[in-house]
């Protein structure tokens, strides 16, 4: 009789061990053992990211200023570069002048850009009466921009543009002072207008103005549809000529 017994009680006893030990397996799921990652986390939690704020980056002119790697190493039609020189070195400028914004034109159809940095456009034998233009730079306000983008270009004495190479075609930067010095040569009149020059002008991260210069006394200037009276230089001397670009 006792061995019946014990084992009614055995066969009782089982499925109250295998509730238990499933009980057990379930809170084992429910906390599980913590990893490194999950320790590490709890030792040091995460500070919160800060919030990104825009940084001051330097604006390069449009276009931006290089080298033309079209052409190979040597190439004679490479113009010989230079850097801009110090408006400093020049004589003294006149005052500045500002009545109001320099006036805009259309770009027409001889621009290239990437041209090397450079103040002296002209070079050694090239044909045509040397002239000095010298300036300022200046903001609505008058006060000199330093640091700006002047892009020239222009036809030479026979009034040909030459879309070849980067003859008669430089950009520089005002100086601290924003001064700049362009030593070049006279223009000739070019598809049937008037003597003139052309320039971009950039101040950092401002808009790009595109314009050109006009001589006085060209008779041509009455029946050219870019030009302003705005637009005119300043002769200053027998080969030099002033202008003050006035920019937002």
């Amino acid at each position: 009789m006792t061995r019946p017994i014990s084992l009614r009680r055995g066969r009782l006893l089982l499925p109250v061990l295998l509730l238990l030990l499933l009980a057990a397996c379930r809170g084992n799921d429910a906390d599980p053992v913590p990893t490194l990652a999950a320790t590490e986390g709890a030792a040091a939690a995460p500070t919160a990211r800060p919030e990104l704020s825009p940084t001051a980056t330097l604006s390069l002119p449009f276009p931006a200023p290089g080298e033309d790697i079209s052409r190979a190493e040597g190439d004679p039609t490479l113009p010989t570069r230079t850097p801009t020189p110090p408006a400093g070195a020049a004589a003294a400028l006149p005052a500045p002048v500002c009545n109001g914004l320099t006036p805009a034109t259309a770009e027409g159809a001889h621009y290239l850009p990437n041209t090397p940095e450079r103040a002296a456009l002209r070079e050694a034998g090239m044909a045509g009466d040397p002239l000095l233009i010298t300036g300022y730079v200046l903001d609505a306000n008058c006060a000199p921009i330093p640091g700006a983008w002047l892009d020239f270009w222009q036809a030479d004495a026979d009034g040909v543009y030459d879309t070849g190479s980067f003859r008669l075609r430089g950009h520089q930067f005002s100086d601290a002072d924003g001064r700049f010095r362009l030593d070049t040569i006279l223009p000739g009149p070019a598809d049937g207008r008037p003597r003139h020059l052309a320039v971009k002008v950039q101040a950092p991260g401002g808009p790009v103005l595109t314009t050109q210069l006009f001589f006085p006394d060209d008779l041509a200037n009455a029946t050219d549809a870019a030009f302003r009276p705005e637009l005119l230089l300043t002769q200053t001397g027998d080969g030099t000529a002033a202008f003050d670009f006035v920019i937002p």
